[in-house]
């Protein structure tokens, strides 16, 4: 086996890798086991373009007879290390990734005509596929900051599946129309401006598809605002509705509250009057009547309180009639405060004069002299005052 014609079969499959990479980066949040998954995608990968390699070398096929297998493997390894992603949206990343790997082959072809026109072999020369490899590490730079965001921003905001599955067709059929546009023969490009041609037609696809992901992106993210407004709104509108039923329930619960608060009231001036027992009376008589008890205590009840109800104003209307209200005078006023004025006049004399009168008396209680009162003296027979009991002449009255 010739080790250059497998290392250039090998170049050519290695444009698998930044494939890969293109499909992984906007699946990273739905990817079961990053890391794992970046390893076995690794290892597969090695896998294919080895025996791919070996296979072409060994009985020298073109690479695009493996082309096809390739892709259908690939697609079913990145089905089984996905989750919570559609099957419309896997195969629009992958016919996203596979137009990126069209048009870096169909570049580098065009680009390396002239070195290619000499070639003999079905394997594209090493620097024909090195620059297919350098155009798409600088696609994948540029996919990863722009590309990949909005990928990743429609994958996760996103999740119509009938956009999806009308989506994912262009960019595969646009990559199978690079894949069948790259020349067989090379120095076709060469012919008059056919070069510049085709670098400027692959170009301003490569920026047709840039523009498409960015549309997408665009109309997606208007789209789900929308839906999200729209969304807001039923709820408000909901809540809005719950709102008024529970103020209507609030409402018949007040109105419920206040007709039996009034119903208690009846009751109890029905009591107060002695009629409750005319009214059970007239309810019992209508349950053997064969009537429904519950309007006639209705009509019975509301009978009565309408009559407490004319009473009531009667009794207000009476009362307003007698009722009197004064009106202030001023000239009785000034009277008044006049004859207040005297009487407290009055007064403080009255109680000045009292007290001088008092004063007076006390002066004379204090020159009047205190009478003299003589003591009683004791018999000589009379028991003694000491209190011993015996006569005064045999105690301190002995020897007097």
């Amino acid at each position: 086996m010739d080790a250059v014609l497998f290392g250039r079969y090998f170049l050519e499959f290695a444009l698998l890798y930044p494939g890969a990479y293109l499909c992984l980066a906007p699946l990273r949040d739905h990817l079961k086991a990053p890391k794992t998954t970046c390893w076995i995608a690794g290892g597969a990968l090695t896998a294919l373009c080895l025996g791919c390699a070996a296979l072409c070398t060994i009985f020298e096929l073109p690479s695009n007879v493996f082309l096809l297998p390739i892709l259908i493997v690939s697609f079913r390894l990145l089905r089984w290390r996905t989750e919570g992603v559609t099957v419309g949206q896997t195969a629009f990343l992958f016919s996203v990734s596979a137009v990126m790997l069209a048009v870096c082959s169909l570049m580098a072809v065009v680009l390396n005509a002239r070195a290619e026109t000499g070639n003999q072999q079905e394997a594209n020369l090493v620097s024909t596929a090195l620059l297919a490899l350098g155009l798409s590490a600088v696609l994948s730079v540029l996919f990863h900051f722009t590309a990949v965001r909005w990928s990743a921003w429609l994958l996760q905001e996103y999740h119509g599946e009938a956009f999806w599955q009308s989506a994912w067709p262009l960019p595969a059929i646009y990559a199978a129309f690079l894949i069948f546009c790259i020349p067989l023969d090379p120095s076709v490009v060469l012919l008059n401006r056919i070069m510049i041609i085709a670098v400027l037609a692959v170009s301003i696809s490569l920026l047709g598809i840039f523009l498409l992901l960015y549309e997408m992106y665009r109309v997606a993210q208007e789209y789900t605002r929308n839906t999200q407004l729209d969304r807001e709104n039923q709820l408000l509108g909901v809540e809005s509705r719950r709102y008024m039923e529970l103020r209507e329930y609030m409402e018949q619960i007040r109105r419920l509250r206040h007709d039996f608060r009034q119903h208690l009231h009846v009751i109890s001036g029905l009591t107060e009057a002695g009629q409750l027992d005319e009214l059970k009376h007239s309810v019992q008589n209508a349950s053997y009547e064969q009537k429904d008890p519950l309007l006639i205590y209705k009509f019975e009840s509301f009978g009565l309180f309408s009559k407490m109800i004319i009473k009531v104003n009667r009794d207000v209307l009476a009362i307003l009639n007698k009722a009197y209200i004064p009106v202030r005078d001023q000239n009785a006023e000034a009277v008044q405060r006049q004859q207040q004025e005297r009487a407290k006049v009055d007064v403080n004399k009255l109680q000045a004069s009292r007290m001088q009168a008092a004063a007076q008396a006390g002066q004379e209680e204090r020159q009047k002299p205190m009478p003299l009162h003589a003591e009683k003296k004791a018999g000589r027979n009379d028991p003694c005052p000491c209190g011993s009991g015996k006569k005064y002449k045999n105690c301190h009255g002995k020897g007097l």
